[in-house]
């Protein structure tokens, strides 16, 4: 009864991050691409309680050519976005990305207030192939 209460005072919402980052495999020699390449395209996190706080990671490879990630401009201000590279975790906007260098672009959503269902974007600029992006 008393969770029933909580659930109901604080609302639950369902996440969606759609097409937060899309596959990028433009102008691609077969199998290898030429710009980002993103693990996954969106995340359904399910219904979660309002005022959790997650981390959301989209892993990608940079493909054939070098590319520069300059901004990640996000939909809504729940996110927080930010690119790391390697274990350590470096910032790395601004920072020209080389051939097979792999990195992710890691978000962390805060959903207090929210009820409902809830979809957001990340947009990606820069420079190099299959940039920018959303």
């Amino acid at each position: 009864m008393e969770s029933d209460r909580r659930n109901y005072r604080f609302g639950h919402l369902r996440v969606v991050l759609a097409r937060a980052i899309p596959l990028l495999a433009l102008g691609c020699a077969p199998g290898i691409p030429q710009g980002l390449s993103f693990e996954h395209q969106q995340l359904d996190l399910g219904v979660k309680m309002a005022g959790e706080n997650i981390t959301v990671r989209f892993p990608f490879q940079v493909g054939q050519q070098a590319v520069t990630i300059d901004g990640l401009r996000p939909s809504c201000g729940c996110l927080n976005p930010r690119v790391e590279i390697g274990a350590d975790h470096r910032q790395a906007l601004g920072v020209e990305l080389s051939a097979g260098v792999f990195a992710s672009v890691v978000a962390e959503f805060a959903t207090a207030g929210f009820t409902g269902h809830k979809s957001v974007e990340i947009e990606v600029s820069g420079s190099g192939p299959g940039l920018p992006t959303t």
